[in-house]
């Protein structure tokens, strides 16, 4: 995992999967969480009681494309990324 998401994750005392999640929601792009454990189902929950300064919105969106954070089918993508603006290709 990038160190980024650590770090940003304590300035807001939050785990790297709701700073990746919240990252997405303020991106304007809908995350599909999937989890069995009730434990990550809540944290995957709890991501509206903070947001990220526009310095960490950056600081994220510039990691690295060549290595993977999330895994997403073909089709999802296709699905949900139609906006045109994002290029997820790099992500199969």
């Amino acid at each position: 995992m990038n160190p980024a998401f650590e770090e940003i994750g304590a300035k807001y005392n939050k785990t790297n999967a709701q700073v990746i999640l919240r990252w997405h929601i303020q991106s304007g792009i809908i995350p599909i969480p999937s989890t069995r454990d009730m434990v990550h189902l809540r944290d995957n929950v709890d991501i509206f009681d903070f947001e990220l300064s526009d310095e960490d919105m950056k600081r994220i969106a510039d990691i690295n494309r060549d290595k993977r954070y999330f895994k997403m089918p073909m089709f999802v993508k296709q699905i949900a990324f139609t906006k045109g603006n994002i290029d997820f290709n790099d992500q199969v």
